[in-house]
């Protein structure tokens, strides 16, 4: 029992981490793709 309690855990932490990666990786991602858009339009300005 202690074992699958254990693993249960760590499953769900693998997952909450999983998803936080996943939300910063996007959110850099927007940034970076707002940042080279904006800038593109500064130079064609």
């Amino acid at each position: 029992m202690p074992g699958d309690v254990a693993l249960e855990f760590q499953t769900f932490t693998a997952k909450k981490l999983q998803k936080h990666l996943l939300w910063k990786y996007t959110a850099c991602a927007c940034a970076g793709v707002i940042l080279t858009t904006s800038s593109e339009r500064a130079l064609e300005v």
